[in-house]
């Protein structure tokens, strides 16, 4: 069983396809998972940012306070609803299993049914596997947010 948590901007399209893969696939699994802030806005805070990005990072910001004020009063459990309603619509996530941490995974479209588990059960592997370190590959496409009946409530 591992522990993992991902840490996702709420306004992150990468960060929103692979929280709604992780969840999926960790589901009847013995791993536990959970939904944590990070902030792209505060991440960039050294560097310049190009102006097509400047409006997700002021977004970023105001939706970071949000979610702070959540978690204060309801708890960690506040930001994973809150992310459920209100994610998806703007980086990319970072995940720690069993408290080894490493940018991604990166996912444009999520996994099959199928595949899902099987790529929770790689990173597992991988994460826990002494001396690794990345694995990389260039972005295939944006991601791409499908949304279903469960997803609309």
């Amino acid at each position: 069983m591992a522990e993992i948590d991902l840490y996702v901007d709420p306004v992150c399209p990468f960060a929103w396809v692979t929280s709604r893969w992780l969840l999926a696939a960790a589901e009847g699994s013995p791993h536990t998972v959970r939904l944590r802030q990070m902030s792209l806005a505060v991440l960039n805070d050294d560097h310049d940012v190009d102006a097509d990005h400047q409006p997700m990072i002021e977004r970023s910001r105001r939706l970071g306070r949000v979610f702070t004020a959540a978690t204060a009063t309801a708890g960690h459990d506040a930001f994973a609803r809150l992310y459920d309603t209100l994610g998806g619509s703007g980086g990319s996530p970072i995940i720690v299993i069993d408290g080894h941490g490493f940018n991604g995974p990166v996912l444009t479209e999520s996994p099959t049914a199928q595949h899902g588990p099987a790529l929770l059960d790689a990173l597992v592997t991988a994460a826990t596997t002494p001396g690794f370190a990345a694995l990389h590959r260039p972005y295939q496409s944006p991601p791409r947010i499908e949304t279903t009946p469960e997803d609309t409530h």
